[in-house]
């Protein structure tokens, strides 16, 4: 219990100074391809979170072969932990996917999404919206589907900039600058 405590107390306090973290981070000029795209590249914060949510889900698939290995896993105490555990392992998988499977460059042309089935150009004038969600994040949509981001990215302020200087509805919004 007080070990439990303990790790949440210090989430507490550190969570603030990883966020600031990531936030400096980002602002860092971006990297431009030989192309002459500007690349959202990722910074060592995300980095270092993405390799805690990969220690995380790993954690928690040791966490159910434990339990599985269990004779008696179904009383109140463990029953609940496969559940919320599932549910942790998905966000923080999604979490990992956004950071390493999903690569953004744009340029003149367009936007190149790179992702687990492949890279995809989509041109500036298929772009239809900015879309800042509390839950699914921000991405943008557009006639080729939704095209996840991440404000933390190097290379974000600047295209959300081209992004308002072609007039896509959303790019305007107050919460997609960040304020530190």
């Amino acid at each position: 219990m007080f070990i439990a405590l303990g790790t949440v107390v210090l989430t507490a306090i550190l969570s603030p100074f990883f966020l600031v973290m990531l936030r400096r981070a980002s602002l860092r000029p971006p990297e431009i391809d030989p192309d002459g795209r500007t690349v959202l590249g990722l910074t060592m914060g995300l980095m270092v979170l993405g390799i805690c949510s990969a220690a995380f889900c790993l954690s928690l698939l040791w966490l159910v072969v434990v339990l599985a290995l269990d004779p008696d896993p179904w009383d109140l105490g463990t029953a609940v932990v496969p559940a919320l555990g599932s549910l942790l392992f998905v966000v923080t998988g999604w979490a990992i996917y956004g950071m390493f499977f999903i690569g953004v460059r744009f340029g003149a042309d367009g936007i190149l999404y790179r992702q687990i089935t492949g890279s995809h150009l989509v041109p500036w004038d298929q772009v239809e919206q900015v879309v800042d969600h509390p839950i699914m994040g921000t991405y943008l949509r557009t006639a080729a589907g939704r095209l996840y981001l991440s404000k933390f990215r190097t290379g974000f302020q600047q295209l959300l900039a081209e992004l308002r200087s072609r007039g896509v509805e959303g790019a305007e919004r107050r919460s997609l600058v960040r304020p530190l």
